[in-house]
């Protein structure tokens, strides 16, 4: 969590620095971080442990990190979200133990 704390506050940090950033730039700049440190994170593991040991823990890794980030939507930006029904689908089918 404090490294999480961190990083939002790395991004205020700068918005408030002189470079005049947007919300829209600093939006970017966050995207591509994530993109960046995700496929970073995958080449480490695979220079490592080989390639399909890095896809699994690559695949784990962004499960974790989705859950996560839905609790926080759901918890504090949209507390009760609205899915889509093509979602709703493939969320119910998943849970009733079937796989596709």
């Amino acid at each position: 969590m404090q490294q999480q704390g961190e990083a939002i506050s790395f991004l205020w940090r700068i918005k408030e620095t002189k470079m005049n950033l947007s919300n829209e730039q600093i939006l970017e700049i966050a995207q591509y971080s994530l993109v960046r440190i995700d496929g970073a994170w995958f080449m480490a593991l695979a220079r490592t442990f080989k390639k399909e040991m890095a896809w699994e823990m690559d695949v784990e890794a962004w499960k974790q990190f989705s859950y996560v980030l839905g609790k926080k939507i759901r918890k504090g930006m949209i507390p009760d979200p609205v899915w889509p029904e093509s979602v709703s689908r493939i969320r119910d089918h998943h849970c009733s133990g079937n796989r596709m």
